[in-house]
């Protein structure tokens, strides 16, 4: 829901007005404008993925907006995964990892904005002390050309690298308008095809550990590619500044310039030789869909499961830990029918994997899940279960047509 509202708000709101803003002409732009690509990078969004943040579209979304933000940014996130990839980014920050109730808060916080490091409060309730008000509203006073924070009753030099990250836990909370102003709110809360798009990139790396790898070395030569045909146009405009009389007369500028265009067009021709083969893996990890999409119905089901009691209540972390094992549970048999007959299809892989994952009787939820501390009501299960596939289902007749839904 929300990748598909930050969707609909650029490709029906505000490219449209791009498209005649100059006086009822365009504005200069790509065919294919993608306001991620404009204040991040795919080498960026890489290294992001590295951390820890994961490799679904909002997310990555997510992650520019906390890196861009100018205001403090507070992470609504019920999952852990945002501030799991943020505690990984900052760590060699030193960052500073705190709570509204702890008695160091005011210490820790004095310090970080002194020596400009970054400072994380996580599970914040719905309120927030009026002390930290000058500190979230970044509201800065200058004394001798320096800036100062008032805390408390002490004003303390702020550090030019200080940043500042709020958490909470969270899904829908309510913050006042005037705490809302002086804030960036980021929801990484987990949404199913975000879920969808994390579970499809483990299944590869488990069922296709070669694909995988593959894929992250194209990725991080592209990133060097990048990078290279940046540093040749700089070096490039460089040179052209700073030459001086005929231009067409020097050399070994026109030599240069001629180096470059030869190495700015094999870096761009391997680059479209890495999107080729990467559009190819693409394809090739999409046969794991299936898998994904049931894993993505099965937590949410699961976490529906809280509303008839609140002992069903568990992380995401531990869903997948569990599907993991389902998976490692296939392998498994595979190998042991491997040593009787011959392997199986590609096709009974998939099939065998969708099946641990999705059938109770096969796949231990009481105990893995549950902890054996009590068992699911049958009917309970199986209504929530029902719902859900029923919803799955409409959302996938909405975006075929009826012949291609009929044929799936």
């Amino acid at each position: 829901m929300l990748f598909r509202s930050r969707t609909a708000l650029l490709d029906e709101t505000w490219l449209p007005y791009l498209r005649t803003a100059a006086g009822g002409q365009p504005v200069p732009m790509h065919a294919e404008a993608d306001i991620l690509n404009v204040i991040s990078s795919e080498a960026q969004i890489a290294g992001w993925n590295t951390q820890g943040l994961p490799a679904d579209p909002v997310s990555s979304e997510n992650g520019a907006i906390v890196h861009c933000s100018k205001r403090w940014p507070l992470l609504i996130d019920p999952q852990l995964q945002g501030v799991a990839w943020l505690k990984e980014r900052e760590k060699d920050n030193n960052i500073q990892v705190t709570r509204l109730g702890n008695k160091d808060l005011v210490q820790k916080l004095e310090h970080s904005i002194e020596h400009g490091f970054p400072v994380l409060i996580e599970n914040m309730g719905e309120k927030i002390d009026a002390m930290l008000l000058p500190v979230v509203q970044r509201a800065v006073t200058m004394k001798s050309g320096k800036p100062y924070l008032t805390l408390g009753e002490n004003e303390v030099e702020m550090h030019a690298k200080f940043r500042l990250y709020l958490h909470t836990k969270l899904s829908n909370p309510h913050y006042p308008p005037e705490l809302q102003a002086e804030l960036t709110l980021v929801n990484f809360t987990v949404t199913p095809s975000g879920l969808e798009d994390q579970l499809l990139a483990l299944v590869v790396r488990k069922e296709r550990p070669d694909l995988a790898s593959r894929k992250t070395a194209i990725v991080h030569q592209s990133n060097q590619f990048l990078v290279k045909i940046k540093e040749l146009e700089d070096d490039i405009l460089k040179k052209l500044s700073s030459a001086e009389g005929d231009i067409t007369e020097d050399i070994a500028l026109i030599e240069g310039l001629e180096d470059a265009k030869r190495q700015s067009v094999d870096a761009n021709e391997r680059l479209a030789e890495g999107r080729e083969i990467t559009k190819s893996i693409n394809l090739t990890a999409e046969r794991f869909r299936t898998v994904a999409a049931r894993g993505s119905v099965l937590f949410f089901l699961m976490s529906s499961l809280a509303k008839i009691h609140t002992y069903y209540i568990y992380s995401l972390n531990a869903f997948v830990v569990i599907f993991q094992h389902g998976i490692d549970l296939v392998q498994e048999a595979e190998k042991k029918a491997t040593q009787a007959k011959k392997p199986k299809s590609m096709l009974a892989r998939l099939k065998a994997a969708s099946s641990k994952v999705i059938q109770m009787t096969r796949f231990n939820w009481n105990k893995d899940l549950l902890r054996q501390a009590f068992m699911a009501d049958p009917s309970d299960f199986a209504a929530l279960s029902t719902m859900l596939l029923q919803k799955k289902e409409a959302e996938a007749k909405d975006k075929l047509t009826d012949e291609e839904f009929a044929d799936r």
